[in-house]
């Protein structure tokens, strides 16, 4: 036999033998799994989603605005149903997922489902999903359709598990103790072992109504609120916080935000909502307290509604307390809104019950129609700009009492274009009060009640011209 010939013949016995073993394999049905959406309508569309865990009472994530989310949780006790502000964060999450996810025909069904969650669209337009306890390897056994009843059993990733079997939509709510905050604050209330301290926006800045009434440093009044809006609480309907339910108020904070909505007829409408914590209790040995949130909005004849809460939470003492300070600290440290131009004239009147005026004369000054010298007019300028535009270090509400120590300078009257008085202080000199580390005598500055504490080296020239400077 040629070299051709057996190679022909050993192909010839190949293509045989392949032939064989394809007619003795058993038959194979195989079925091409072509992925689809799990869910059809777009996730802009969802309006609301209904978690119902196996033998549990149903959640609700409810669309409130454009982008705005509350959750719905069910009723402790005999309580009502609470609602609380979603994160945001995990909303928009959960909505990705939906559009990506894709699921294909399941050769076999599943274990029964642990949790369903049921997807309704603005149209009215659903999807059920009922999920399994366990995924495996990256993947889960769903059952979907419109219903429960018309469900069928789809593979598809376990990212819809990891979100919702479990806490269910507990685990969304916005851990913010003062969430959902959308108007402009008007007020913050601090009530503790009976004591209150209001904060009030007036005009473009802030006022201390309460425990006496001062000017406020905006930017202190700023820094409470941006704290406060960021304290978070650790959990939500924790064993602990609901076991002191009971128990007495021993912190209330309080922010008040108002909102100008439109209203029938084109007017606008100013509406508040109140924003309040309640911690209970005594805060336990890992410095944990219990405490209860809600929010409150204003209703017809005055009266107010609950809007979200009161939810029971936990959140951390310590920042709390970090955050709020004692009333005088959010003390003006200015004696004078404006700037050192906007003061045309001095007014002294000194303890000996002499009196002199100053005048701005161009870029100088002048007493008498005579001008000032060079070192009293820098003295007259270092003092329009201290009074205006220098923070003083220290500030405390001296009342009636005044400045315990002070020995007087002058009385100072500010006067403004055409010579009329924007302001008076009484200018002295004293020891801050005893809480300062710095005990050197300092520069005192009261007004309206507030006594501002500058230091020595500020002021030394300013005051030996004010004392050298009495006639």
């Amino acid at each position: 036999m040629t070299r051709s010939q057996l190679i022909t013949l050993l192909v010839l016995v190949t293509i045989i033998c392949l032939g064989s073993a394809l007619l003795l394999l058993p038959e194979r049905r195989v079925t091409a799994l072509q992925p689809e959406r799990l869910v059809q309508f777009a996730p802009s569309q969802v309006r609301e989603v209904v978690v119902e865990p196996a033998g549990g009472p149903a959640q609700r994530l409810l669309r409130t605005g454009p982008d705005r989310w509350e959750i719905e949780l069910p009723a402790q006790g005999e309580g009502a149903a609470v609602r609380w502000p979603a994160a945001t964060e995990r909303v928009h999450g959960f909505l990705r997922i939906l559009d990506r996810l894709r699921a294909a025909p399941a050769e076999a069904p599943g274990a029964a489902p642990a949790l369903w969650a049921t997807i309704v669209a603005e149209g009215g337009e659903r999807v059920a999903i009922g999920l399994p306890a366990a995924p495996l390897g990256g993947r889960a056994v769903v059952q979907a359709g419109p219903d429960r009843a018309s469900a069928r059993p789809l593979v598809t990733t376990d990212e819809l598990n990891r979100l919702l079997v479990g806490p269910g939509l507990s685990g969304w709510l916005d851990p913010r103790v003062f969430a959902g905050i959308e108007g402009q604050p008007v007020e913050v209330a601090v009530l503790s072992g009976g004591d209150e301290m209001r904060l009030v926006r007036s005009g473009g800045g802030w006022r201390i109504g309460s425990p006496f009434e001062a000017a406020a440093e905006a930017s202190l009044v700023q820094e409470l609120l941006v704290g406060l809006q960021a304290l978070p609480f650790t959990a939500a309907d924790a064993s602990v916080a609901a076991e002191r339910s009971g128990a007495p108020a021993a912190t209330s904070v309080r922010i008040v935000t108002e909102a100008r909505r439109p209203a029938a007829g084109g007017e606008v409408v100013a509406e508040q909502a109140t924003h309040e914590l309640r911690t209970l209790g005594a805060p336990d040995a890992g410095g944990r307290i219990g405490a209860t949130v809600e929010i409150l909005e204003s209703a017809a004849e005055g009266s107010e509604a609950t809007a979200a809460g009161p939810l029971h939470v936990e959140l951390d003492a310590s920042r709390l307390t970090a955050l709020v300070r004692q009333p005088a600290f959010y003390l003006a440290r200015r004696v004078l809104h404006g700037t050192a131009g906007d003061i045309h004239g001095f007014v002294f009147q000194y303890p000996s019950g002499a009196e002199r005026r100053w005048d701005r004369v161009g870029e100088g000054w002048a007493v008498a129609g005579a001008p000032v010298p060079p070192a009293g007019a820098a003295a007259l300028d270092n003092l329009a700009a201290l009074l205006t535009e220098t923070p003083a270090p220290i500030a405390a509400w001296a009342g009636e009492a005044g400045a315990p120590g002070a020995e007087p300078v002058a009385e100072i009257a500010c006067l403004g274009f055409g010579g009329a008085e924007i302001g008076r202080l009484a200018l002295s000199v004293a020891p801050p009060p005893a809480a300062a580390a710095d005990q050197r005598q300092h520069a005192v500055a009261i007004t309206a009640g507030v006594a501002r504490y500058y230091p020595p080296e500020a002021v030394v020239e300013i005051l030996r011209w004010i004392v050298d400077s009495e006639p």
